[in-house]
């Protein structure tokens, strides 16, 4: 034989302690390899229940509600009409909210800087 076919045949004989010695090895790899797939759909799952607890837990109000006055899909409807202005306060929101008009030079975009603030009800000393 020559040394290239002896290179490529080398591998390929049994490894030492037989063949019975190489299922023994190959059947504990399997095991491995099946229990550790076990853990890893474990920790995922284990990962989902408490992302989907914690969002459950924490849902809290909406900061951002949209007033009823502006609700688009009653006034695409017709039940209220458009606004007439680019920015609608609310009657109770007027005097808690201040609102600047951003110049720009088109009119197809209008921007609008606010603050509000929520009075205390005493001042400090």
């Amino acid at each position: 034989m020559s040394e290239e076919v002896r290179r490529v045949l080398d591998p390929l004989s049994p490894p030492s302690g037989g063949l019975v010695r190489l299922r023994t090895r190959i059947a504990r790899d399997e095991v491995r390899r099946v229990s550790g797939r076990r853990v890893r759909v474990g920790l995922g799952a284990l990962v989902v229940a408490v992302g989907v607890g914690w969002a459950a837990l924490n849902r809290g109000s909406d900061p951002v509600a949209a007033s009823p006055e502006l609700d688009l899909a009653r006034m695409s409807l017709g039940l209220l009409p458009a606004p007439t202005e680019p920015l609608t306060l609310p009657e109770a929101a007027r005097a808690t909210t201040a609102v600047l008009r951003v110049s720009l030079p088109t009119d197809q975009v209008v921007f609008y800087v606010m603050a509000s603030f929520q009075p205390s009800g005493a001042a400090a000393p």
